[in-house]
């Protein structure tokens, strides 16, 4: 009895899917963040929970960064030498998004009258604990899966 393997039959993923694929893990943190903003009004209950939701984004955001990277480095399109400029290159990403998320605040309290921005030590409150977040996530993605 001959035993035939199988042809592998290779599903194309659509580019958009690939592209968007990476955006699933801050998405959820936002959607979550909103859901609790909406439906119980979180930050005024409890004012500190503005803090673990910037240091989730900020992970979320690197874990994005880290699968850009990946690929980019298996399609040979960028070459990292080492390590910490790995780690400089996932905190240099977040740190731009955080401060294009913090313009967002910015511009719905100036438009829309929220008060997402309080105050200043707010806004740089949200930027350091985004950055802290993406400076954890990157050290243990970088170390622990040796990109």
């Amino acid at each position: 009895i001959v035993k035939r393997k199988p042809k592998k039959t290779e599903k194309k993923i659509p580019l958009w899917l690939l592209i968007l694929q990476p955006f699933s893990l801050p998405f959820a943190v936002w959607f979550w963040q909103f859901l609790l903003v909406k439906m119980i009004d979180v930050y005024h209950l409890w004012p500190w929970f503005d803090i673990p939701m910037h240091f989730l984004g900020g992970i979320a955001m690197t874990v994005t960064a880290h699968e850009f990277l990946c690929l980019a480095v298996k399609r040979k399109l960028l070459s990292v030498p080492n390590s910490l400029v790995k780690i400089f290159l996932l905190v240099s990403f977040v740190a731009v998004a955080a401060i294009v998320w913090e313009w967002y605040e910015f511009l719905s309290d100036y438009f829309f009258g929220t008060l997402d921005q309080p105050t200043v030590s707010d806004t740089i409150g949200d930027l350091w604990f985004g950055l802290f977040g993406a400076f954890v996530a990157s050290v243990i993605l970088v170390y622990k899966r040796k990109l």
